[in-house]
């Protein structure tokens, strides 16, 4: 093939639209558990995530629900995926091997949010959030200005397999969550996430009519025997399957993503786009005989609100 402007420019309008093709086709899963917040600075601070407001009776003045003074900051990073098409090819006409590369990065584009929600969730055991503690931990203040309230926790870092007791203390337990008023925060968990390793174990929980439970003898101090039972959980939660998981077999989340904040939050600057450098006095065409397509973005992830999500382990 001839090397003419003329020709990059319609390569680059091939890869440009398979590009788009593959992103608009890639199914993600980041928002199902995940708030997407527009950005316009380098960072931003999340200073509502400290107190929630309530409606109460206009008796006299307002009175203004101030935020709280604690803060969480996000702050975003610049992200980039690049191939070169060797200059060789395009002269042999043999560009058909960079159209599943360019492909794969609309992909890869698409689901790396997800990357960054699931690493938010394995790690949140170890990583602060709004309130000065873990995002997963076991002793969240009720009030972060009033360590008289007591705490609360989500998380059970091991001692809590994926069975139906298990499933229905954590549940309750987020049902149960209070603000620093005393009053319920009215969680209602609707999404349990699991590794593919739990998948079975889930949907029967979840799904199946019975459930198979041990039978004890009369005095209860001996397990004698196993029957199916009405299955009390059907239908209590939505399983959601993640491969990405597979890595902590034995780990289980359970969310309330019903809300207009999510557990986590995707902070856009800049969606992926797919730019070129192809010019023939380009220093990576004259240096290595290579034009280049490269995706580039701007954003990050983080923690919104704790008491949304739950962390449990065998």
């Amino acid at each position: 093939m001839q090397l003419t402007p003329t020709a990059l420019r319609s390569l680059n309008t091939q890869f440009v639209s398979m590009f788009g093709k593959a992103y608009d086709g890639t199914e993600a899963w980041w928002s199902e558990v995940a708030t997407e917040v527009p950005s316009s600075t380098k960072s931003n601070t999340y200073g509502w995530m400290a107190k929630r407001t309530r409606m109460r009776e206009w008796l006299g003045e307002r009175v203004i629900q101030n935020l709280a003074s604690h803060s969480y900051a996000i702050e975003n990073k610049d992200w980039e995926l690049t191939i070169g098409v060797d200059r060789n090819d395009f002269k042999d006409d043999n560009l058909g091997v960079y159209n599943v590369p360019v492909q794969e990065m609309g992909e890869e584009s698409k689901k790396h949010p997800d990357d960054l929600i699931l690493d938010l969730m394995q790690t949140g055991h170890a990583q602060v959030c709004f309130d000065g503690q873990n995002f997963y931990d076991t002793d969240h203040p009720v009030d972060i200005r009033d360590a008289s309230k007591g705490t609360q926790s989500n998380y059970s870092a091991s001692g809590m397999a994926l069975n139906q007791t298990n499933l229905l203390t954590v549940v309750q337990t987020m049902m149960a969550y209070k603000g620093e008023d005393d009053r319920p925060m009215r969680v209602f968990p609707n999404v349990l996430d699991v590794p593919p390793q739990l998948w079975g174990t889930a949907k029967a929980l979840l799904e199946n009519d019975l459930i198979i439970q041990a039978l004890q003898n009369v005095a209860g101090t001996e397990n004698v025997a196993a029957g199916a039972v009405s299955n009390t959980t059907k239908g209590l939660l939505q399983v959601r399957v993640r491969p990405e998981l597979a890595n902590q077999p034995t780990a289980w989340y359970v969310h309330d993503t019903r809300k207009i904040v999510k557990p986590f939050v995707l902070q856009m600057r800049e969606r992926p786009i797919i730019v070129a450098r192809m010019n023939l006095n380009d220093d990576n065409v004259f240096w290595q005989k290579q034009y280049v397509w490269g995706v580039e973005a701007r954003y990050n992830a983080g923690y919104a609100l704790w008491f949304l999500s739950y962390k449990a382990s065998a």
